[in-house]
């Protein structure tokens, strides 16, 4: 599978936002993978969305940054 990572609020004052985005890019991910994955140098793969919740806090998007 290709993972994609999504560096986003999901707890907090600001989760509100972040939710939204979540749950776009999982459906996005969920029709793709129905629809047979992405194409990469001729070979199909599934997509694997991985959040981290960066709480809208500095430290914490550095972190899962790195």
């Amino acid at each position: 599978s290709v993972k994609i990572g999504l560096l986003i609020p999901l707890t907090g004052d600001i989760a509100a936002w972040g939710l939204p985005g979540l749950y776009g890019c999982e459906m996005w991910a969920e029709a793709k993978n129905a629809a047979g994955g992405v194409e990469i140098g001729g070979k199909m793969y599934d997509i694997e969305i991985v959040s981290f919740d960066d709480e809208y806090l500095p430290d914490k998007a550095r972190t899962g940054a790195q």
